[in-house]
């Protein structure tokens, strides 16, 4: 993910190791677009999101899942969760769309 966005000079991608930390850094910035790894250390990646959608900034902040969960029953337990859902191995071409569209 990184080197996708060392090439996006007009986007700044912020990484974290856990899920506790993701939700401390999330609600000291005021990001514009979340990429989500559903299997974090720690809090998964779905419990932080539905924390984030608690807090006023985010309820309308587009989060896309990004993740190795790419099984028909994981993707519906994630329905509604995220506005968009992105399986590994990473599309390129998808994710640019997707920044385009939400960014």
């Amino acid at each position: 993910m990184q080197a996708i966005f060392n090439r996006k000079k007009s986007h700044t991608l912020t990484m974290v190791e856990s899920g506790e930390l993701g939700m401390q850094i999330a609600l000291k910035q005021n990001f514009d677009l979340i990429l989500m790894d559903i299997h974090l250390p720690g809090i998964d990646g779905k419990e932080v999101t539905k924390q984030l959608r608690r807090h006023e900034h985010y309820k309308n902040i587009p989060i896309l899942s990004i993740t190795a969960a790419a099984m028909e029953h994981e993707i519906q337990l994630a329905e509604g969760l995220f506005d968009d859902y992105i399986t590994k191995p990473i599309n390129i071409p998808l994710l640019h769309k997707l920044l385009r569209k939400y960014l």
